[in-house]
């Protein structure tokens, strides 16, 4: 839990101006006290090909408060394939949507649209606020998954040369894509502090 508490709290401070908007002011901390929630974000799409995944009913959507509690929004998906939520994010952040896509980044006033095939799981479609910024995010993570391989029985100090240099590999396959797609400002922020944050949760995670 602490790690998944230190990682939300790092991702809320990345600054993610290309959605152009206005934050508010972190809720308060005191229970039953009420506070503004700021504008409504609205996601909304359509999955094509449920019978691929026929068990999939429902779709989710997980948010994490500055305190690491966790609230699970849910919306039926309809006979047309269709979904929506309406969320009160307080602040441009990151939202687990499995098993849509592993993270977007939503902001309060955001209208998102997402198009997803059960037939192709890899490949999203996105429509709306932050629609290009959700895309590269998404082909980005396709390619990267984050995760470091190196078995924990190794001395810390070999193990951590050996996540180095995959961090240092990392940075190159990221400047590769940012050539190739032409990645935006705001990704570039992203894409810099996600890569560093997932080399330090991995030294972090060493017994």
């Amino acid at each position: 839990m602490k790690t998944k508490t230190i990682l939300t709290l790092l991702l809320i401070a990345v600054a993610i101006a290309g959605c152009n908007r206005k934050q508010v002011n972190t809720p308060p901390m005191f229970a039953g006290e009420e506070f503004d929630q700021g504008e409504k974000a609205i996601i909304t799409g359509k999955i094509s090909n449920r019978d691929v995944y026929p068990h999939v009913r429902w779709l989710e959507i997980k948010l994490l408060d500055f305190g690491g509690n966790e609230t699970t929004h849910l919306s039926p998906i309809t006979e047309d394939g269709m979904f929506r939520f309406d969320i009160y994010p307080i602040t441009t952040r990151e939202i687990s949507f499995v098993p849509v896509e592993d993270r977007i980044v939503i902001a309060p006033g955001d209208s998102l649209y997402i198009e997803k095939d059960f037939k192709n799981i890899a490949h999203t479609v996105f429509g709306g606020t932050c629609a290009e910024l959700n895309k590269q995010i998404s082909a980005f993570r396709n390619k990267y998954l984050g995760r470091y391989t190196q078995p924990y029985e190794l001395p810390y100090m070999d193990f951590k040369a050996a996540a180095e240099k995959q961090y240092e590999e990392t940075l190159h396959q990221l400047a590769a894509f940012q050539q190739e797609h032409n990645t935006s400002k705001t990704f570039n922020t992203w894409a810099k502090k996600q890569v560093a944050l997932d080399y330090y949760i991995a030294l972090f995670d060493f017994p």
